[in-house]
């Protein structure tokens, strides 16, 4: 299914089950569409934990919602805004517990072409086996990798014809079509792009390990090593600062708080830019 952005996507996700009776699950932090989607039913969160300085997920409450009658669930892999990859393991549990407990997934795959770790690979969930696929949607698009998303071209893959039915009907009448313009630069993007989506990737890498670098430096900041994607999640709590993000504006470095994401002390910095943009930022952090 062709789609004129991802959000419209995951919002038409909800509208499948219509009512406010239907249990949506979600993993803050995330991407902060992912709640609003979710509350067009009842929300349910199983926020990530942390396990020796990584990211990780209690499958034991996973199981335990999903069979308490989760109808949908907001997949986000590669993470936004954790840049956390999960492994084919987690995957494959995942998709078994959804094909176990009738629960229809959502991913959103949409950063799948910005892996930055050297040994981690991007592993679509629908892929793991014909069952999983069954119970997935795949949200997908150039937008993010190749800075279309003005041009509104996504894509949803719906193995399931009942499913897909449905959300094709759901979106009738709601969302406008794709431009054939928007169509062209898709067709670029992934046919005629290769050797600048290499070199973009080890750019982000390059400024990946600056930032990381850099901001550990700096007193009362943290920053993770990401998998994928161009947006740092970076941690102030030590600070104690209340109104740290309204400072960082007033200085001239606009970053997103936090807890628009469901979480807390935190930001979010999208370093998708030439690197004296970053040497900019880390210079304003510095003088916090």
């Amino acid at each position: 299914m062709v789609l004129p952005g991802l959000v419209p996507g995951l919002f038409n996700t909800s509208a499948l089950f219509p009512g406010h009776s239907v249990k949506a699950l979600i993993n803050t932090p995330v991407y902060h569409h992912f709640i609003y989607a979710a509350k067009k039913q009842i929300l349910v969160d199983i926020p990530f934990t942390e396990d020796k300085g990584a990211w990780a997920l209690n499958f034991d409450r996973l199981e335990a919602e999903f069979a308490s009658g989760i109808k949908i669930y907001f997949l986000c892999n590669p993470h936004n805004p954790l840049g956390y990859m999960f492994s084919e393991l987690e995957l494959k549990k995942i998709g078994e517990l959804a094909v176990k407990y009738d629960v229809l997934i959502c991913s959103d795959e949409i950063h799948c072409d910005l892996v930055l770790s050297e040994d981690k690979k991007h592993i679509s969930l629908a892929s793991l086996s014909e069952d999983i696929a069954l119970k997935t949607i795949t949200l997908i698009s150039p937008s993010k990798t190749f800075n279309i998303a003005g041009l509104g071209c996504s894509f949803a893959i719906i193995p399931d014809p009942i499913v897909r039915q449905k959300y094709k009907d759901a979106m009738f009448g709601i969302m406008p079509m794709v431009s054939s313009f928007a169509y062209e630069a898709a067709h670029a993007a992934y046919e005629e792009s290769n050797v600048w989506h290499s070199e973009l990737i080890e750019y982000l890498k390059g400024i990946q390990d600056y930032l990381f670098l850099e901001i550990n430096k700096i007193p009362g900041l943290a920053m993770k090593k990401l998998d994928a994607t161009y947006l740092a999640w970076i941690d102030y709590s030590a600070l104690k600062r209340t109104n740290l993000i309204a400072e960082l504006e007033a200085k001239g470095l606009g970053v997103q708080d936090g807890k628009g994401f469901g979480g807390g002390q935190q930001f979010r910095l999208n370093f998708a830019t030439q690197k004296v943009n970053i040497e900019k930022a880390v210079e304003i952090l510095k003088n916090i």
